[in-house]
């Protein structure tokens, strides 16, 4: 006849490679989320501890579930869920919410980020092109512009009409909002600035210097140009 302590001990072993295994099957990227996402719940749900009462493996189970639901729906980077967040703080629930109606908080619209207008954004890219630069512009508005910017092409953008550009620019613009929206494209540093434009000038006066250098040490193209231009030719070491 087996022993209670036996079973029992038999039984926690299996609950436990079960557990193992369920676990084996999630996505740690997903898991890191839940787990940053649970410690939220915990300070901003006032009957948090009531409802889980310190059970820890009722925790679990419900971590394993929010999981589970994050990974179908491909999140796994906590920027994808910062809007979930930002309406949870300002419903400030008493328990924790349904995982079906966090996922809805979620979802985001070019609303909530008062994201500008494709024309606007058009006369924006160019500002950005000119410059380097764009002022008065939020971290999101000037990501998406950017972002659509550069899948345009620079050099396309500066040699080719406006009619040309304009269907270029639009077509990325709304797929930058599409993945900015889904979470695919992540916000850019203000600080960060892009130097293909600078570098490119640099080279070109590398070349002129290097030119120059060459005119000088060329007897004959100095007594020509010489010639040509008179007193007004100064040659500067």
């Amino acid at each position: 006849m087996e022993k209670i302590s036996d079973v029992i001990d038999s039984k926690t072993f299996l609950e436990r490679r079960q557990e193992q295994e369920i676990k084996k099957d999630l996505d740690p990227s997903s898991v890191a989320v839940v787990n940053r996402l649970f410690v939220f719940f915990e300070t901003i749900c006032r009957g948090f501890e009531k409802q889980y009462q310190g059970n820890q493996k009722k925790i679990d189970n419900e971590k394993s579930q929010w999981t589970r639901a994050f990974m179908d729906s491909g999140i796994n980077r906590i920027e994808q869920i910062s809007m979930g967040v930002k309406r949870c703080r300002l419903e400030s629930p008493i328990n924790t919410p349904t995982i079906g109606q966090f996922l809805k908080w979620c979802k985001t619209s070019e609303e909530d980020y008062d994201l500008l207008p494709k024309e606007i954004a058009y006369i924006k890219a160019y500002d950005l092109l000119r410059n380097g630069e764009l002022q008065g512009l939020s971290t999101e508005q000037f990501s998406v512009i950017h972002h659509a910017l550069e899948q345009s092409d620079r050099y396309f953008m500066k040699t080719n009409s406006r009619e040309k550009t304009q269907l270029v620019f639009y077509r990325n613009y709304e797929i930058a909002i599409r993945d900015f929206l889904s979470g695919k494209l992540k916000p850019i540093h203000r600080a960060i600035e892009d130097k293909r434009d600078e570098q490119s000038e640099k080279e070109k006066q590398n070349y002129i210097a290097k030119y120059y250098q060459h005119c000088k040490s060329n007897d004959h193209f100095r007594t020509q140009m010489q010639l040509i231009l008179g007193d007004s030719l100064k040659w500067h070491s």
